[in-house]
């Protein structure tokens, strides 16, 4: 048999493992190991499973996942977010929608000090939603609004995601993270320029609060600056060289702790219940890790994804039409699985074919995130909906989908504007110096 028969045999028996329920790490790993007995013999195989295991971790560029992972908890356990949102109530509720509003550039300055979806829609959904029902907001909206706009942090720096994309692609995590900048603000500007849109059109579903002073405004920001002042020296010495990812994860882990120290949030318990998180993240960030790298060495031994890049590629259609079909693949992988998985899953094939089109690498993993931001809140497996209905379960799942739904059409919109103007994406990488 053909070794890229082999490979396209593991392609399908890798997507029935997935539909029957096993895990894509698991999956991807057991695919990988059959193809390589199958193609060579089982020396070859068995040595593939130790060598992996332990090359495909040992890279010091990736102590960037953890460290990301512990800033963020570190700020969430210590209970600082909740400062960032009380900041965001006062500047924005008078406003039209102004508690949605609220919420997303909340979530957005959450984000860009944790990367945590999950924890933007635990925080945001404990403070945020009860209020905004209370005011006269659809459950429908004031949940969807939450479960979207946590969604941000996959997008905005630092965010694991971004981190994974570039390891799995061999590309410059510095740019890719300097990369989701302007998109990220341009998400939030999207997503609250809809959600005004939405408000003044009919103001009785989302009501504004009363509006506060500029001395209260100002005051509220008291408790959020130094961690901004954190993320900025972080991405600045990103931009201009002075740090690389690993060690610009690990000072900004550093500096939040001190933060958290000085406002005397550290406590045993905080500090045991991050590092345990921490611990739980990454082990299965890296057991993906492990299956998805041993697959792609897989799908390269047997020549199959050569054999499908050349083939889409010598298609007589325009580049777009393939970069739209793209599009449309990650819409429906979105309503089964999650962000790590869809990577996983087709990251081995589409990068090369991406690639091979002359799309540009960092552009094109800002859109693959917007991608798996957009499944986060597709029915019917949405993660980010779950974590929100665990937190107000008596709204019902039906219920913060629908919510949701504007933001799913948001989402599209911002990927069109990305497509049509790359340079939102490129401008900043291009000008970074790498350290």
């Amino acid at each position: 048999m053909e070794p890229q028969i082999i490979g396209l045999l593991g392609i399908v028996l890798l997507l029935i493992l997935v539909l029957a329920g096993m895990r894509i790490a698991y999956a991807s790993f057991l695919v990988a190991f059959l193809g390589l007995l199958v193609l060579k013999n089982w020396n070859i195989a068995f040595e593939f499973v130790g060598r992996t295991a332990y090359t495909q971790n040992a890279s010091w560029s990736y102590v960037v996942i953890p460290m990301f992972v512990l800033m963020g908890l570190f700020l969430s356990n210590a209970g600082l977010a909740d400062e960032i949102f009380v900041a965001a109530q006062k500047w924005f509720g008078h406003l039209p929608g102004g508690l949605a509003l609220a919420c997303i550039w909340g979530s957005a300055g959450f984000a860009a000090c944790t990367g945590s979806t999950a924890a933007a829609d635990a925080v945001a959904g404990k403070l945020l939603i009860r209020k905004m029902i209370g005011l006269g907001y659809k459950p429908s909206m004031a949940t969807g609004v939450v479960a979207s706009a946590g969604c941000l942090a996959i997008l905005i720096p630092p965010s694991a995601t971004i981190v994974i994309y570039g390891i799995i692609t061999q590309q410059s995590i510095g740019a890719l993270l300097i990369g989701g900048v302007l998109p990220g603000l341009l998400s939030a500007t999207v997503y609250a320029a809809g959600t005004y849109f939405i408000a003044i059109r009919n103001p009785a579903i989302m009501p504004a609060l009363p509006r506060v002073s500029w001395r209260e405004r100002f005051a509220s920001l008291k408790g959020t600056s130094i961690a901004f002042m954190i993320l900025g020296l972080m991405l600045g010495g990103l931009y201009f060289g002075i740090f690389t990812p690993s060690e610009a994860g690990a000072a900004g882990a550093a500096a939040i702790f001190l933060f958290c120290l000085v406002r005397r949030r550290v406590t045993f318990k905080m500090v045991k219940d991050s590092l345990r998180e921490t611990a739980r993240i990454n082990a299965m960030i890296f057991v993906l890790m492990i299956g998805i790298l041993g697959l792609m060495n897989f799908m390269s031994i047997s020549g199959t994804t050569g054999v499908i890049v050349n083939y889409i590629a010598g298609l007589v259609v325009n580049r777009w039409l393939i970069f739209a079909a793209i599009i449309v693949l990650y819409i429906i992988l979105g309503m089964f699985l999650g962000s790590y998985a869809m990577m996983y899953l087709t990251l081995p094939v589409l990068f090369p074919l991406v690639v091979s089109l002359e799309f540009n690498p960092v552009w094109f993993g800002i859109i693959v995130i917007i991608m798996c931001e957009l499944g986060s809140i597709t029915p019917p497996i949405g993660y980010s909906v779950f974590v929100v209905n665990s937190v107000i379960p008596e709204v019902p799942v039906q219920e913060i989908f629908k919510g949701c739904f504007p933001f799913m059409v948001m989402d599209l919109i911002i990927v069109g504007i990305l497509a049509a103007f790359p340079a939102i994406v490129t401008i900043l990488p291009t000008l970074m110096k790498m350290s």
